[in-house]
């Protein structure tokens, strides 16, 4: 495969951003976008006790249907706006899904008002990267991935379900199928492309590179040094160790690290210095690791694939040495 647009398909539903609106503004998990939320409620006005009280309601059922192979977003972000109630119908408890449907007719005036400018701009960015596409190299970026996580991946066909964001925002999500992500998009500029489609590669490691053995590789580490590390929640909420870890090695690559620099021509050691400069105040955010932990490990994932050098325990263990300095 020479160019990586062969196998892009971008998708725009209005159901799946009403389900992605929803989830933003309970508090079910700690990805929840609480900035979306906030903008959101400010763009629309505060909410109304009977919302609040809907909201505290669907809270556990977002929670029952998390992340993994119940995810109830496999139905309700990726099936299309004519099938997706009746597919969601043979998946889920009848009553629960009528809590559901409840809970998206009272939301529906919201998301509305949101959804009625969004939509233009989420069409208008399908087009923009559609024509960018063949700008950026594939195959080469393909085979610097397999080197660093030992795998042999080959990609055929992406769909991007594009979902609705704010102002300044990009962000994205791999908790669908294999080949299948999202990505958040919120700003009316062709001048972000870039910007835009590394945060794509960056869901695209977790959609195929992010497979059970280094999954597992992660996890024996992070077991053994759990009661050593002693992770204070007050940094990082409900976040494991072993997410912490790798949102650290994969912010080494892309969105802004040595592959960014490598195929994207972003200038990453000053794109870090800015962002370091802008978060100082904000040490406790998640935002500020991932940035602090990309600029002390890109170095490191540097040499391990300009080598030929696969993920290992070793580098793992560099990850929690840059997480106690941080820490510390």
């Amino acid at each position: 495969m020479n160019n990586f647009s062969v196998g892009l398909n971008y998708r725009i539903s209005k159901s799946a951003n009403l389900f992605h609106f929803i989830s933003n503004l309970t508090s079910w998990h700690f990805s929840v976008r609480t900035v979306y939320r906030d903008i959101w409620l400010q763009e629309t006005g505060p909410l109304s006790s009977n919302e609040k009280k809907v909201l505290g309601d669907i809270e556990k059922l977002f929670q029952k249907y998390s992340f993994g192979p119940k995810y109830w977003g496999r139905v309700f972000l990726v099936e299309s706006d004519s099938k997706v109630w009746q597919v969601a119908k043979n998946k889920f408890n009848t009553k629960e899904l009528q809590l559901f449907q409840s809970a998206a007719e009272v939301f529906l005036p919201r998301f509305k008002k949101v959804w009625r400018k969004e939509k233009f701009l989420l069409n208008y960015w399908a087009c923009l990267l559609k024509e960018n596409n063949k700008k950026f190299p594939s195959k080469q970026l393909i085979d610097d991935l397999n080197i660093f996580f030992g795998t042999d991946v080959e990609i055929k066909q992406v769909t991007v379900i594009l979902l609705i964001s704010s102002e300044y925002y990009f962000n994205g999500g791999a908790n669908l199928d294999p080949g299948i992500v999202t990505l958040e998009i919120g700003i009316n500029s062709s001048q972000v492309i870039q910007r835009s489609l590394m945060v794509l590669w960056h869901e695209l490691i977790h959609s195929f590179w992010q497979n059970r053995q280094y999954e597992e590789l992660i996890d024996k580490i992070a077991k053994e040094k759990k009661s050593k590390l002693r992770l204070s929640q007050s940094f990082f909420g409900q976040r494991p160790l072993e997410n912490i870890i790798n949102e650290a090695i994969l912010e080494s690559l892309l969105p802004k690290g040595y592959l960014a620099q490598k195929y994207f021509s972003f200038n990453t050691e000053e794109n870090y210095d800015r962002e370091i400069d802008i978060l100082k105040n904000h040490q406790k955010d998640m935002s500020y690791w991932r940035t602090y932990a990309g600029y002390h490990l890109m170095p490191i994932s540097r040499k391990y694939i300009e080598n030929g050098r696969s993920l290992d325990a070793l580098y793992i263990r560099q990850v929690l040495r840059v997480l106690k300095k941080f820490i510390k």
